[in-house]
């Protein structure tokens, strides 16, 4: 079988990075992004909130970043519409996208299994599943509860500003290189331009650093142990290279058996 390209995290520890190229089908359906100028740019943080839900994933050295940054990204999104936090499993959306081949996928792809098919419950399929013949009939019952709505292609840095200001929360691919484990005085990755390798979820907050720039809080996949306990400040620099994939994503369709309603 296949293996994932892997890229030392911390000690011993060694993570996946499964990151393919963009595709080109959600790009010409894409909806154009309102426009909010700089001025009224607002620092928030929602991992700061009190009642915020949404853990720390772990895709140990599989190559499921797409899985696991479309999972959280529909926790998040769901939680922000006022729906009842469920932690949802990235292992159904990556074994159905890899068929059983550890060999990564695409965002888009990740997200539009995850627009058609849905996903479940994380306690309903376990860690490392990679063979959708493994999944059960309950697990895929379940699905139909948790399902995303793709927004936007975002092409540009202001892009991901703007969609995480009108908290849009969003999947973006990163190049992982040299200095990426290394966080600078920013709370920032050190990582170099190069080619866009792993994908994560983004548009959990902003801050503006002392020089100036505009960061952008977001949450990794690698456990708790990486960075600032799994999550990290993200500057334009980041997503120097080639490759650079992005989309928001809103929660589609609400829990039917939640029978608590909506906050919105």
């Amino acid at each position: 079988m296949s293996q994932p390209e892997l890229f030392p995290c911390f000690g011993d520890d060694w993570r996946g990075m499964g990151n393919r190229p963009p595709s080109i089908s959600l790009k010409l359906g894409s909806q154009p992004l309102a426009d909010i100028p700089q001025s009224e740019w607002v620092e928030f943080d929602l991992t700061k909130s009190d009642n915020f839900p949404v853990k720390i994933k772990d895709q140990g050295q599989f190559g499921a970043c797409n899985g696991h940054a479309a999972a959280t990204s529909l926790e998040v999104a769901r939680w922000i519409a006022g729906q009842p936090h469920v932690e949802l499993s990235p292992w159904l959306i990556y074994a159905d996208l890899c068929r059983g081949w550890d060999t990564g996928s695409s965002i888009a792809e990740a997200l539009q299994l995850l627009e058609k098919s849905g996903t479940c419950e994380t306690s309903l399929v376990p860690f490392g599943t990679i063979n959708p013949s493994s999944v059960k009939q309950q697990a895929r019952n379940d699905c139909k509860r948790f399902k995303v709505e793709i927004g936007t292609t975002l092409l540009t840095w202001q892009d991901l500003c703007i969609a995480t200001q009108l908290r849009r929360p969003f999947n973006f691919s990163i190049p992982v290189n040299s200095g990426f484990n290394a966080l600078d005085a920013n709370g920032c990755p050190s990582n170099i331009s190069g080619r866009h390798n792993h994908a994560v979820m983004g548009g959990l907050g902003m801050r503006k650093a002392p020089d100036g720039q505009w960061l952008i809080r977001w949450q990794n996949s690698w456990g708790t142990r990486w960075g600032q306990n799994g999550r990290a400040w993200l500057c334009e620099r980041n997503i120097e290279g080639w490759g650079f994939d992005a989309y928001s994503v809103n929660a589609a369709t609400e829990d039917p058996t939640d029978k608590q309603p909506s906050l919105n």
